[in-house]
C-alpha cells in the first residue's frame, strides 16, 4: 500500500471520527457557531505549525490568494455539511458529501489530464446513483409520498463544495506545501463565518456554548489533521487517487451513528450506502 492511500485512509478516519461528534455540538449550538470554532482551533494550531513554512507565502503569492479563495469555499462546505448534520440524519448526510471524489476526479481528469480507467468511471456512476437511493426516504403519510430527507440540499451544497476545493488544493500543495494551504483556509473560513455569526445576531444566543469547548477543540484537531494528510497524500498521489479513499470517512461517521446514535436506514438507503462505499473503494484502488 503506497504512502497516498495510507494518508488518504488517514484522512477519513480523522474526518469521519470528527464529523461524528461535529453532530451532537450542530444540534447543542448550532452548525455557525460549531462550524465557526472548528476553523479557530484548526488555525491557532496551524500557526504553530506552519512558522518554517511562512517565507513561502510572499513567494508564491497567486498560490497564497488562491488558497485565500477556497477559504470562502470551505466555509460554506463546512457550513452546509454541519447544518446538514443539525437538521438531517448523519448516516444520510455524510454518505452524500463523502461522495465528493466524483467530482474531484471529473475535474482531475479534464483538467489536469490524471488518467480514469472504465472501472473507475463505473464507480463514478456507481456513487452517483447511490447519492439517489440514501437521499430519498418514506414518509408516514397516507400515500407514502417520497421526499427528500432533511438536509439533502444541504449536503449536495458541501458535495460540490468539497469536490471543487479538494481537486484545487493540488495546484497550490506544491508551491505552499501541505500545512500552509489550510491554515489558509482555515483563517479565510473563520472570517466568512464570524461575519455569518455577526449579521445573525439570533444564532449567538443558541445553546450553552461554554459546555461545548471540550468537544469542539477535539473536533478542531482531529479536522485539522484531517486536512494536513489529505494534502500530503496528494502532494506525492494524484486527486483522483486520494480523493476516493478520503471519502471514505462516511464509512466511519454511518458506523458510529449505527452503535452509539441507533439511527436506522431502510433497505434502499443501506443499498445505496454499500453502493457508494464500493463505488468510492473501487475508484481508489482500481488502475
Amino acid at each position: 500500500m503506497n504512502s497516498s492511500i495510507i494518508f488518504g485512509l488517514a484522512a477519513a478516519l480523522c474526518w469521519g471520527t470528527s464529523d461524528f461528534v461535529a453532530k451532537i455540538t450542530a444540534e447543542r449550538i448550532g452548525a455557525l457557531r460549531t462550524s465557526l470554532f472548528l476553523q479557530y482551533v484548526g488555525s491557532l494550531l496551524l500557526l504553530v505549525m506552519t512558522v518554517q513554512d511562512i517565507s513561502r507565502l510572499w513567494q508564491f503569492p497567486s498560490a497564497t490568494y488562491f488558497a485565500l479563495g477556497l477559504g470562502a469555499i470551505n466555509a460554506v462546505a463546512s457550513y452546509s455539511l454541519f447544518k446538514g448534520f443539525e437538521v438531517g440524519q448523519l448516516s444520510v448526510i455524510s454518505p452524500i458529501a463523502s461522495s465528493y471524489p466524483a467530482l474531484s476526479t471529473i475535474l482531475a481528469v479534464l483538467l489536469l489530464n490524471e488518467h480514469v480507467s472504465s472501472i473507475r468511471f463505473a464507480a463514478i456512476v456507481a456513487i452517483l446513483t447511490g447519492i439517489v437511493l440514501v437521499s430519498i426516504q418514506h414518509t408516514h403519510q397516507k400515500f407514502e409520498k417520497r421526499q427528500l430527507a432533511a438536509g439533502v440540499g444541504y449536503a449536495m451544497i458541501a458535495f460540490f463544495a468539497m469536490g471543487f476545493m479538494f481537486f484545487a488544493l493540488k495546484l497550490i500543495v506544491g508551491n505552499l506545501g501541505a500545512f500552509l494551504p489550510v491554515l489558509l483556509t482555515r483563517l479565510m473560513s473563520a472570517t466568512v463565518l464570524t461575519g455569518a455569526l455577526i449579521l445573525n445576531s439570533r444564532v449567538g444566543s443558541r445553546g450553552n456554548l461554554s459546555s461545548c469547548l471540550p468537544i469542539l477543540l477535539v473536533i478542531g484537531i482531529v479536522d485539522t489533521f484531517g486536512n494536513i494528510t489529505y494534502n500530503l497524500g496528494i502532494l506525492g498521489g494524484t486527486v483522483s487517487v486520494v480523493s476516493t479513499i478520503s471519502g471514505l470517512f462516511s464509512a466511519v461517521s454511518v458506523m458510529l451513528a449505527l452503535v452509539v446514535l441507533k439511527e436506522r436506514l431502510t433497505a434502499h438507503q443501506v443499498l445505496g450506502l454499500l453502493t457508494i462505499l464500493v463505488g468510492v473503494s473501487i475508484i481508489g484502488y482500481a488502475t
